[in-house]
């Protein structure tokens, strides 16, 4: 074999592996082996030495004129060309190449039947040629591929996938393509197609092929349910700068009206983001302008400052009962807005705070603000080298409203707290405040009142337990040694469970003090009297596993009974109340149970000793599969409510994801809420279909995933 020296050839043939890499797993087949021999050293600059390598090397019509024939194989760096016959014009700085024509620079491929190249520019065109991106795992096809610029190709009758069957499931076809490397893909004329089957037109098609932001419009959501009727939202995504961007939807529902919503972004700094959205819809059912608006803002400022918004504002109560999808909004009572700044030194926190909220069930007028409030909050701290530690609240407030009385109040509650551990065994925790509470008000009256309140209590605990082996100790007590390398991973062992029982008793009294001529604002302005002892007994069963030099331990099981017993209800007297005396409370049960990975238990329970019924019953459980899970709670209070949800998801044949989801209130035999989600993903694509019900809206979506240009939602 003969070798040539041509400093632009290879450069030029190479021209379709730039910066437009896109990427997947299986490609094209790989081409020859590079050649072993080492490239000959040249060239200038910075470039690259260029070697060519042919069974034949002839000249061609002149002296600059170059035909090579047979296993043509050209090497730049990392960069490689074969062909069956190529012809080399030195002098018009152009080069051809046809037969079997492939390429390689790393995992992109190309192959076609010929290639033109100049080889000054580096630009040139592939005639029934393959491009294949490994980076974004694209496919592109054309009879003809050019190189219009650096980072800029133009297709001709061609396609364009993400799919690595030669059939692929979905394709693009279209008269011309232009393609920007890591920006976007343009089609003219364009057809998709499943399999081979076309299915939808459009004259244009433009899809962003980078995983950076990008403005543009994105993929349209249609959608139907009984109450909405048919929904359209366009979205537009407009990126303002690196740390900020928003999104612009018109929104249309053939049954409720038109509208549009609004969302900006930003980042300002590590310490400081935010957003605002606000969404309208006029409402051709109730014929009215409405309207949610959010904003959030977080900032943290040195010297322990920090600030933050979250404003809320919907314009009547019923917006979130009618346009919300979630249970959690339609059944909310009132939204907060809450502005506010706060300093932090050592455990002491100063805050002022701004906050307005807005009743969903009752008339607005008579909601209570606080504008503003002012709170100290000072961690108990030690006294001295005491075992004793002292610690303050406080809050200065205004409170505001339209009808009712409005105000100033002052209350301020320090507490000493001490510890006392009795002969290692006993845990003694005493505890006493004063709460002092000044009112101005523009209630009718002398005004200045004020309410002065002391409480006091105290707790004792001890922890009793054993510990019990569930396996030999090979390691004689101590952690065995790493495995030898190459040796199988150990399994894992249950060695130990650690039972624990931990009974706990406290007291607490609060005297009774009239209160019956102090404003209303929240639970400060009235606190109940209290003479009681509470009780209770925990079993914990604690588990340790070791797999090798590891260890884990978790509680199985944990569970508890308390109760309370009122010393002021036992002493009442019968004789001057018709109610007969109740002094024990509800008896309560806790209990939480966990393997280490599949199952999930817990529940409570309040039992009435003198009714005999549970007054109040909470569960959920969890079970964690190969694949699959399940889940279950219950929610029940007597005479209120009664809710039972179920959620399961699941994979089936490795495609397949299934979620289902339902939110039933069984007091009023209704379905609240239900979802059901499927998913089916392959290689290149994916479509989701899902049903969720509403009472009154029932509506259907699908998405199809197109892997590499995004979601389309139905």
């Amino acid at each position: 074999m003969r070798g040539i020296g041509s400093g632009g050839l290879a450069l030029a043939a190479i021209l379709f592996f730039s910066a437009v890499s896109y990427g997947q797993e299986k490609g094209p087949d790989t081409p020859p082996a590079a050649p072993s021999d080492p490239p000959r050293k040249g060239g200038t600059g910075s470039a690259p030495p260029v070697q060519a390598r042919t069974d034949l090397l002839v000249h061609d019509r002149g002296p600059d004129t170059y035909q090579l024939t047979g296993g043509i194989e050209i090497q730049r760096g990392a960069q490689f060309l074969w062909g069956d016959e190529a012809f080399v014009d030195r002098g018009e700085g152009s080069a051809f190449i046809r037969g079997n024509v492939r390429g390689k620079e790393g995992d992109d491929t190309l192959s076609g039947a010929r290639i033109e190249v100049d080889l000054d520019s580096g630009l040139g065109t592939l005639y029934d040629g393959r491009l294949f991106f490994k980076k974004d795992n694209h496919h592109v096809e054309g009879r003809e591929i050019e190189k219009t610029a650096e980072r800029e190709f133009t297709i001709a009758e061609g396609s364009f996938t993400t799919c690595d069957a030669e059939l692929p499931a979905w394709r693009i076809r279209a008269r011309e393509f232009e393609i920007v490397e890591d920006d976007y893909v343009a089609a003219r004329s364009a057809w998709f197609h499943v399999r081979d089957v076309p299915v939808l037109y459009a004259p244009y098609f433009w899809a962003p092929i980078n995983k950076e932001r990008r403005t543009g419009f994105l993929f349209p959501r249609l959608g139907y349910s009984e109450k909405e009727g048919a929904m359209i939202r366009l979205p537009f995504y407009w990126v303002i700068a690196e740390n900020a961007d928003a999104t612009f939807t018109p929104d249309f529902r053939s049954k409720r009206g038109g509208g549009g919503s609004a969302e900006l972004r930003y980042v300002l700094s590590k310490d400081a983001s935010g957003e605002f959205f606000s969404h309208y819809l006029r409402d051709i059912n109730t014929d009215q302008d409405r309207m949610e608006t959010r904003f959030r803002h977080y900032h943290v400022f040195g010297g322990g400052y920090t600030a933050r918004a979250n404003v809320n504002y919907l314009s009547d109560q019923g917006y979130y009962r009618d346009l919300s999808e979630t249970v959690e909004q339609r059944t909310q009572t009132y939204v907060d807005s809450n502005i506010g700044v706060t300093k932090s030194w050592g455990g002491t926190t100063l805050s002022v705070l701004n906050q307005y909220s807005q009743d969903l069930t009752n008339p607005q007028a008579t909601a209570v603000q606080r504008l503003p409030e002012v709170s100290l909050n000072v961690s108990p701290y030690r006294l001295f080298d005491l075992p004793a530690f002292l610690g303050l609240s406080g809050q200065a407030t205004n409170f505001w409203r339209k009808e009712g009385v409005t105000g100033q109040r002052l209350d301020l509650y320090p507490q000493l707290s001490g510890t006392l551990n009795l002969a290692r065994a006993f845990l003694i925790t005493p505890r006493a405040g004063f709460r002092g509470t000044l009112y101005s008000t523009d209630a009718k009256g002398e005004g200045g009142e004020h309410r002065e309140i002391y409480d006091a209590g105290i707790t004792i605990a001890t922890k009793l337990a054993r510990i019990y082996d569930l396996a030999a100790d090979p390691a004689g007590g101590q952690i065995a040694p790493s495995e030898a390398k190459g040796a199988p991973a150990p399994e894992p062992v249950i060695d130990k469970l650690r039972h624990g029982i931990e009974p706990e008793a406290s007291y607490r009294y609060v005297p009774r003090v009239d209160q019956s001529n102090l404003p209303q604002f929240d639970g400060i302005d009235t606190i109940g009297r209290q003479n009681a002892v509470s009780y209770g007994l925990t079993n914990r069963l604690t588990l340790r596993e070791r797999t090798g030099e590891a260890v884990r331990k978790w509680d199985l099981l944990l569970f508890r009974l308390s109760q309370q017993y009122d010393l002021n209800e036992a002493a009442r007297d019968e004789n001057l109340d018709t109610q007969a005396k109740r002094p024990f409370s509800d008896l309560r049960a806790d209990i939480v149970f966990r393997t280490p990975r599949r199952l999930t238990v817990s529940a409570d329970a309040g039992y009435s000793l003198y009714d005999g019924v549970l007054t109040t019953a909470n569960g959920d459980v969890r079970w964690q599969g190969d694949g699959w899970y399940a889940a279950v709670g219950e929610r029940f209070t007597r005479d209120s409510t009664t809710f039972v949800t179920a959620e399961t998801g699941f994979k089936l044949w490795g495609a397949w994801d299934v979620l289902g989801k339902a939110f039933y209130d069984a007091k009023m035999n209704v379905l609240r809420e239900g979802t059901i989600k499927a998913k089916y993903t392959q290689q290149c694509w994916a479509v989701t279909a899902l049903y969720q019900y509403l009472p009154g809206r029932s509506g259907f979506f699908i998405t199809l995933d197109l892997k590499g240009l995004g979601s389309y939602k139905i």
